[in-house]
């Protein structure tokens, strides 16, 4: 339970945090005049701004992380892994994702959405407590989140996770881009450099972290590349573009200004199915209402 006793941060172990925590979350959940408890990364592409699990910070006793809690635990009771959990009644009525096609291709053709699903149990259950509104207590899971979560937009971590290349995205490339030395002045009109500057320099300026993915991709992923070589590998040589990357994770900070994630003004008015069930009670057909945010 994270989070609940003492205010916490959840991050994947594959991040690489760019930016102080002070300016993330703790400077505004700390402040008596801002009224958010909670901060996470979401997927502005879901009206119900979902969350993706890779980072999440709250303060002391959050209500919202007790409920999603309590429910993947529920799930979890009689399981010793994730396989088939998104046919476990408490979410039968949770769709499953709706997976970015761009996503989907990177993964490697045995795996399906439903399988990702259920890979992805932790946050499928942050799906049903966004619709539920407990019949006793009144906690509205949708109203808490979006009135006392400080949320950031994915491009915090993946604006620059991959590049691009004419077969699509490459992180095989990246790995190359990162063994590359230095070179200065930068030679716009150099592909490689040109590349390079993106994934470093944009990454240290645009983003808070940089995700180093592992998973059932198609391709090599940059993580798994260098999983495979950890003595060998040519961007721990010196004067490489990745070991600029690394002194400049550490050392240097950056003046861009955060910017919280602007979905929220666009819920005024939508309608929103609701469920008044416990937290761990299956919902049965006809328990749906449709209410007006």
């Amino acid at each position: 339970m994270w989070g609940y006793a003492y205010q916490k941060t959840r991050m994947d172990i594959g991040l690489i945090l760019l930016r102080d925590f002070d300016d993330i979350w703790w400077n505004a959940l700390s402040s008596r005049s801002d009224p958010h408890s909670l901060c996470a990364i979401i997927d502005e592409r879901n009206l119900l701004s979902f969350s993706i699990n890779n980072f999440i910070a709250s303060l002391p006793q959050n209500p919202f992380l007790i409920h999603w809690h309590a429910i993947f635990s529920a799930i979890l009771a009689n399981r010793s892994s994730c396989r088939g959990i998104s046919f476990e009644p408490l979410l039968q009525h949770v769709p499953q994702f709706d997976m970015n096609p761009q996503f989907m291709a990177l993964l490697r053709e045995s795996v399906t959405s439903g399988e990702f699903s259920d890979y992805s149990g932790q946050m499928i259950s942050f799906s049903r407590l966004i619709g539920l509104v407990d019949p006793v207590s009144g906690f509205d899971g949708n109203e808490y989140w979006h009135e006392n979560c400080r949320m950031f937009p994915a491009t915090e971590i993946y604006a620059f996770d991959v590049v691009q290349t004419p077969d699509g995205f490459s992180e095989v490339r990246q790995a190359e881009l990162l063994a590359i030395k230095r070179i200065v002045p930068i030679n716009h009109e150099d592909r490689d450099q040109a590349d390079v500057e993106k994934v470093v320099d944009g990454t240290l300026a645009g983003a808070s972290f940089k995700k180093l993915s592992q998973g059932p991709f198609e391709n090599e992923t940059l993580s798994s590349l260098w999983s495979k070589a950890p003595d060998g590998r040519d961007d721990l040589r010196e004067g490489t573009r990745a070991e600029c990357f690394r002194w400049g994770s550490v050392d240097l900070e950056q003046t861009r200004k955060l910017q919280p994630s602007r979905e929220v003004e666009g819920r005024s008015g939508v309608k929103r199915k609701v469920w008044r069930v416990f937290v761990s009670e299956p919902i049965e057909p006809g328990k749906t209402e449709l209410v007006q945010s």
